[in-house]
């Protein structure tokens, strides 16, 4: 993983992609603090589909949770969320 400031992506972006296209990962900072990261559209894709996955279990387990509390009653987004915010412990 490679990091740079802004001013060197505007002065070096064409390294800057060669070093992409080789599948290397670049940080932008600004004043030390990373803003963005740049990365292949290979890795972008596979990250993706991952975070995709995780998000489709995740949202499987809730509607199950859901159904479960409210038996065969319809589930509305407004309910859902409401029921599902009330179990918090705040």
């Amino acid at each position: 993983m490679t990091t740079v400031t802004i001013s060197d992506v505007r002065l070096h972006l064409g390294q800057l992609l060669t070093k992409l296209a080789d599948e290397e990962e670049i940080v932008i900072t600004s004043h030390n603090t990373p803003v963005a990261r740049l990365m292949p559209l290979s890795l972008s894709a596979t990250i993706a589909t991952v975070d995709r996955s995780k998000f489709k279990a995740k949202l499987s387990a809730f509607i199950a949770r859901q159904r479960a509390e409210l038996g065969k009653q319809k589930l509305l987004p407004g309910n859902s969320v409401a029921l599902d915010r009330e179990s918090y412990p705040w």
